[in-house]
């Protein structure tokens, strides 16, 4: 979609993105050009008045998108081939594959996969799977749940565009 339009429809593609800091949670601008580092904040009980100081303090970033970005080490990705018949249930056949795909057990982890390319040659597909322990992201998302933060997506470093893959289990939804 191009520049102009983009920033007719939404936000042009700039997010206000959150990681885990240490103790805290370290805030970026993401634009098309690139991300900017704005400020580290804590966590603990003063998390929600940093916040709020923050919000006041940079009001253009108030209506960004938020959306929490996983470093790798906190997930995993992986490519995979399966029967083309497997993309009309995706998200089934992955949970139910997902041990004999992964270390993990499907009720382990939140996960997103999508379709990269089909093989019309062998019948199958290429899909990228992206993955995430639930106890680790539960534990982040209920951090940034009690200071107030409440993303939108949660996406694995290295994804390009934002919104590919989302990894936000149903129960951190902010209400629409």
């Amino acid at each position: 979609v191009p520049a102009g339009l983009r920033q007719l429809l939404g936000s042009g593609g700039e997010y206000l993105v959150l990681s885990r800091d240490g103790q805290g949670v370290a805030l970026w601008h993401r634009r098309a050009d690139g991300e900017t580092r704005l400020a580290s904040l804590p966590l603990d009980d003063t998390g929600e008045t940093a916040r709020l100081r923050f919000l006041q303090e940079h009001p253009k970033l108030d209506d960004l998108a938020i959306v929490l970005k996983l470093e790798n080490h906190q997930g995993l990705r992986k490519q995979i081939k399966l029967p083309m018949a497997a993309a009309e249930n995706l998200q089934q056949v992955i949970a139910f594959e997902m041990d004999r795909m992964t270390p993990f057990k499907s009720d382990q982890v939140y996960f997103s996969a999508l379709v990269a390319s089909r093989l019309k040659a062998t019948r199958q597909i290429v899909v990228d799977l992206v993955l995430t322990p639930k106890t680790k992201l539960d534990s982040i998302l209920e951090d940034l749940t009690a200071a107030g933060w409440r993303p939108e997506r949660v996406y694995l470093d290295g994804e390009t565009r934002i919104g590919s893959y989302d990894l936000l289990p149903e129960k951190f939804r902010p209400p629409r």
